[in-house]
């Protein structure tokens, strides 16, 4: 994959949507409310304290259900083949890494999105084995990876790296996008720097730069990422705000 390609148009499309009121879009064809609840209790499994756990991911190859447990800093591993009866398996300890903050899979694959102790620093993406929960591999990414998720070719591994500040705003990494390509281990991390030269525009067409002498790049916080079923363009929330990116 051309990679550079990636780069420059993933950073020339964020103008255009970054900038759009949510009442500028209309809603077309709005789908119909579905009232039939078809689901039916089975069981609970408890992950330490509150708020101790707070994505999951399921294997269907495995059947075990990978759930990130910030309270132990570890991934909590359960075979749900009967969903009456979980078995919790051995966890996969992270004390040497950072906490975990997401977690996807794919095609029998476990990726781990892990911030750095100190949230500042650059995190990593943690691939694992489902089945044996072996690692597999480990890539460096942009600071406080918040969110990580497989393409669905299961070719790609994108994560949306928050970079959020520290209190008092002395260290204050940017908001980046890193786009692992599993086919040859590479890793592209995408930040904002080019359009801090239009920082006065945007912010007069309503984008929010607001941290003490922050600037757009160092502003911009990815949450969330969603990938479209052909596997070739990412959404990615900036706290409110969507970037578009082509991934090929």
């Amino acid at each position: 994959m051309k990679l550079l390609k990636k780069t420059i148009y993933a950073l020339l499309v964020m103008l255009a949507f970054s900038c759009q009121n949510d009442d500028e879009i209309p809603i077309t064809n709005p789908q119909p409310i579905n009232t039939n609840v078809n689901f039916q209790y089975k069981s609970t499994i408890n992950i330490g304290g509150e708020a101790a756990s707070e994505i999951s991911a399921f294997d269907p190859i495995t059947n075990k259900l990978f759930i990130t447990n910030s309270e132990s800093n570890e991934i909590s591993i359960y075979n749900i083949s009967d969903l009456d009866t979980p078995v919790q398996e051995t966890s996969i300890s992270l004390s040497a890494f950072g906490g975990p903050n997401s977690v996807s899979v794919s095609n029998g694959k476990l990726a781990i999105a892990v911030e750095a102790t100190v949230k500042q620093n650059p995190g990593k993406i943690l691939v694992y084995n489902t089945l044996d929960a072996t690692l597999l591999n480990e890539y460096t990414v942009g600071a406080l990876p918040d969110m990580v998720t497989f393409s669905n070719d299961g070719n790609l591994i994108v994560s949306a790296n928050e970079g959020e500040p520290n209190d008092d705003y002395t260290i204050d990494p940017m908001g980046t996008v890193s786009i692992i390509d599993l086919n040859d281990d590479s890793v592209t991390t995408l930040d904002f720097t080019m359009f801090n030269s239009q920082e006065d525009t945007l912010e007069a067409q309503g984008f929010r730069v607001f941290g003490p002498n922050a600037d757009l790049a160092k502003d911009v916080e990815p949450e969330y990422i969603t990938i479209s079923d052909d596997s070739q363009t990412a959404w990615v929330s900036l706290q409110e705000i969507t970037v578009l990116l082509k991934l090929i």
